[in-house]
């Protein structure tokens, strides 16, 4: 039995959802039953983007600004699709403190599940859906600010 085959039905038993086969589509984010929300919120810090879960009894997850930028910055300037190591190792690379990681995964799928979604993962491995991931990426900011 293939491996995507056997990743697929693992899946499936641990509760998440799971695309079709198309190339063009990567792996769904939303796992459980509670839906994902996500919104920009003003802090005493600076803006960050929360991500939460509805309905859910557990503080939400944050990712700053800075590091939703460098996030973006990061995968739109890729030259092939990237693993989230990678993205960890070039995030560490661009600041004096490398971000969460529970940070990068918050923009990850904050960008993953929007409509149209901006990165799509395929094969364990992170890429923009179209060339203009930085500007798509502003605009999704803004509309989650609102």
């Amino acid at each position: 039995m293939p491996v995507a085959q056997i990743m697929r039905l693992l899946d499936v038993v641990e509760g998440g959802q799971v695309q079709p086969d198309d190339p063009g589509h990567g792996r769904s984010f939303t796992r459980g039953r509670d839906a994902r929300r996500y919104q920009v919120e003003e802090t005493a810090g600076g803006p960050v983007l929360t991500e939460g879960r509805e309905g859910g009894k557990s503080p939400p997850f944050r990712a700053t600004k800075a590091v939703y930028d460098a996030v973006t910055s990061v995968l739109a300037t890729a030259e092939k699709p990237l693993r989230f190591e990678d993205i960890m190792d070039r995030m560490a690379k661009s600041g004096p403190v490398p971000p969460g990681d529970f940070q990068v995964r918050v923009c990850i799928r904050f960008l993953a599940t929007r409509q149209p979604p901006l990165v799509i993962r395929t094969r364990s491995a992170y890429h923009p859906v179209s060339k203009s991931l930085a500007t798509d990426a502003q605009t999704a900011w803004r509309v989650a600010k609102t």
